[in-house]
Order: structure tokens, then sequence, then C-alpha cells
């Protein structure tokens, strides 16, 4: 991965259609992780009969000294998904997505900056 690219965040649904996985951020320079404690990490889940949350946690005065658009979220793509949304929002925004019923594959891809570093 490039420093500074955006993230394609991959969810593979379970039987149940739920998943969950993290995503750990650091300056990927120094070992700051380690001296200062300055790191993020971004718990996902996803229960597709409710939602798809990202919970973050770390060092808060590290991720507030992050610029806007750092850590971005440039698409998510959901496997094992049975059938498609009719609709799907972010902060009350409908999002555009592709849907592939073949392979049961869901593409959102994010217009708005989405960070993983924002609950």
């Amino acid at each position: 991965m490039m420093s500074d690219d955006p993230y394609t965040i991959y969810i593979a649904l379970d039987s149940a259609q739920k998943a969950f996985g993290e995503i750990y951020m650091d300056d990927e320079d120094s070992f700051d992780h380690e001296r200062k404690g300055s790191f993020a990490k971004a718990n996902l889940s996803a229960d597709i009969s409710t939602s798809i949350r990202c919970e973050v946690e770390g060092s808060g005065e590290w991720i507030e000294s992050q610029p806007e658009g750092v850590e971005h979220i440039e698409r998510v793509v959901i496997m094992g998904l049975g059938k498609a949304p009719k609709k799907l929002f972010v902060d009350s925004v409908e999002l555009e997505f592709n849907y592939d019923a073949k392979n049961q594959v869901l593409v959102i891809p994010t217009r708005k900056s989405i960070s993983a570093l924002k609950d």
C-alpha cells in the first residue's frame, strides 16, 4: 500500500450476513505508535439487517492532528450479499452503488469524503 492512498474496504459476509474487522493506522514512518501511542484503530462491523459501523479508538491527539482527507475510504465492497439493497445512506446522504447478482457483490463508491478516522 502506498502512503496516502485511499482504502478499499472488503467485507466478506458470513452465513448470518455479518462480518467484522479492523484497520490499524499510524504515521507509517516513525515509532511514535510505540513511544507516544500515536495511532488509531478503526473497528468495523457489518450486520446487513441493520448497519455497517466504524468505531475508532486510539490517540485522540494523533487522530485530530491528521489533515482532512487522510485515511480516506474510496469504496466498500460487500461480498456474499444475497440481494441488492433498495437504498444506502451515510449521514442521511443517499449513496450510489452497483450490485452484481451473479456474484452477490455490492460495490459502493464513496463520493463523499469518508474517513476511517471518524466514527
